[in-house]
């Protein structure tokens, strides 16, 4: 949380992962309130991590719908944790 990882850093993740165990295996992460990361970082994750169960994304700005779609596509369990933001 609160780190300045980036898009760039979540492709260097999918590649390790697939070099050190050979499949891609990720249950649960967290990239709440990790400004840098965008719609093209979430997407990635999407389709390397299918089994992704739990997603937290609170305070992303730079996420939108698009790529929480393809993550409810990609990985059908996951439950998405993210910012609501409720006006009155």
């Amino acid at each position: 949380s609160k780190c300045s990882i980036t898009d760039k850093s979540i492709e260097y993740l999918c590649r390790l992962v697939a070099i050190k165990s050979g499949h891609y295996d990720l249950n649960k992460l967290s990239v709440r309130s990790c400004t840098h990361i965008t719609d093209n970082g979430i997407k990635l994750l999407a389709s390397n991590f299918r089994t992704l169960q739990n997603l937290n994304i609170v305070n992303c700005a730079r996420i939108t719908e698009e790529s929480l779609n393809e993550v409810k596509q990609k990985c059908k369990s996951c439950i998405i944790q993210h910012t609501v933001f409720t006006f009155c």
